[in-house]
């Protein structure tokens, strides 16, 4: 399966048809979409190309808003990381 591929984002069509069928069924729109088995191999292109648009429509805000959660969890967490740094021999402490 074709992969869009950015940064810390990796998106199939496959991720579009199964966003579509979510919001259809929060937003119940009766909608019928085809099976994701059952598609061409074209109208699944069709699906990766949306990927990469929303890619190229969000990528600074999708990028800004994981760097925003990895610092907060840093932050909330900063004792336990370091602990686990340490025992994981990934750092060392300087006294």
């Amino acid at each position: 399966m074709k992969k869009v591929n950015h940064c810390a984002l990796n998106w199939t069509g496959l991720d579009v048809h199964a966003w579509i069928d979510y919001r259809s069924e929060i937003l119940k729109k009766d909608i019928s979409l085809k099976d994701w088995d059952n598609l061409s191999k074209s109208k699944k292109d069709i699906l990766l190309q949306m990927c990469v648009e929303a890619i190229e429509y969000s990528e600074d805000s999708i990028i800004e808003h994981i760097n925003n959660c990895i610092a907060e969890y840093v932050q909330d967490n900063y004792k336990a990381i370091i602990k686990d740094l340490k025992e994981n021999k990934v750092i060392n402490l300087n006294k």
